[in-house]
């Protein structure tokens, strides 16, 4: 089984931008890359080195969940997995890291978490915070701040956003 994505954080692009050398650039997104895919531990110098290694601990997470999840190691040479030391069952020919799919609802994206809220109720119950924070400070004071940035040139949802943000509902 070959790992096919793995998540590519801010952090890694930053780090990326403050890298002067196209060349130190390239060793350092090659090195990440091998990492993710291949389950190759870099070997670097200089600038790459120091940018990796402050990155090593996200980067290593990923590659051990990834490897968790599918009960599968990436194999340094192969650029795909290799099957645990398990022996493989009697009379199987399949390979012990790969679970074949009947349908493709059984395929799981490994990639990211499905939220533990569905997006509706999600949003149905940030709608309700908002309500409960209006609520909590007094129509009065709540208008006059809204009027207050309104002068100030925002929107009416723009001054409603900002309020609720300052009192940490979003």
């Amino acid at each position: 089984m070959k790992r096919e994505a793995f998540n590519f954080y801010r952090s890694y692009y930053d780090v990326l931008e403050d890298i002067h050398r196209d060349e130190d650039k390239l060793t350092y997104l090659l090195a990440l890359l091998d990492r993710q895919f291949k389950g190759i531990e870099p070997t670097l110098e200089g600038i790459p080195k120091l940018v990796y290694n402050g990155q090593r601990h996200s980067i290593d997470k990923q590659v051990e969940g990834w490897e968790n999840k599918t009960k599968c190691k990436l194999s340094p040479t192969e650029g795909g997995s290799v099957p645990p030391s398990l022996p493989p069952s009697e009379g199987s020919t399949e390979h012990p890291c790969i679970t074949p799919f009947t349908s493709p609802s059984d395929a799981i994206d490994m990639t990211t978490e499905p939220p533990s809220v569905p997006p509706s109720v999600q949003e149905q119950e940030k709608g309700k915070e908002k309500e409960e924070v209006k609520e909590q400070l007094s129509k009065n004071d709540f208008f006059k701040m809204i009027s207050e940035l309104i002068k100030l040139g925002l929107g009416q949802e723009e001054a409603e956003l900002l309020i609720l943000e300052e009192y940490e509902v979003i």
